[in-house]
């Protein structure tokens, strides 16, 4: 939560060396309350593409942003491609033969993937991709359901 870092204007930048900071893009009061998608260290130079204020920029008011852990595909999942989420059934993995899985989404654009390492005594080593989604507002629920069940799976779509 950026609430938290001190922050500086942009005119607090004359001590920096010329090429030092960007030319655009520096963050402003739009990021209050954004979450940095990236580590930052003491000093780091935001900008608004560092901050999920950024992954919003672009949505329509008919779609949402949601972020789900994905275990099979999760390779396609690269910015900007549009992919199908697909869940086991509630009750567990399905057969492949009874048609168990279920699409839960379709024609998620695809804003982040984020790969992360587990810590803790059972899952040490285990590394986990979640990737942020942008969906129609109507799908949202449904795909955030499925995923706390379990991770998904994706299918690249059209």
């Amino acid at each position: 939560d950026l609430h938290s870092f001190p922050t500086r204007r942009s005119s607090d930048l004359g001590n920096l060396s010329a090429g030092a900071a960007p030319e655009e893009g520096l963050a402003g009061d739009e990021v209050v309350g954004a979450r940095a998608i990236i580590a930052l260290q003491a000093g780091t130079v935001l900008t608004t593409s560092m901050t999920s204020a950024a992954l919003a920029a672009d949505l329509s008011p008919a779609e949402r942003v949601v972020q789900v852990p994905v275990d099979v595909g999760a390779e396609l999942a690269v910015p900007g491609a549009r992919v199908d989420l697909v869940a086991p059934p509630a009750g567990g993995v399905g057969d492949p033969g009874t048609g168990g899985d279920a699409v839960v989404g379709s024609g998620a654009r695809v804003l982040l993937r984020q790969t992360e390492e587990t810590d803790n005594s059972w899952t040490s080593g285990t590394k986990v991709t979640f990737i942020t989604l942008a969906v129609p507002a109507e799908q949202a629920t449904l795909i955030v359901a499925a995923a706390a069940r379990g991770s998904l799976g994706i299918i690249l779509s059209p």
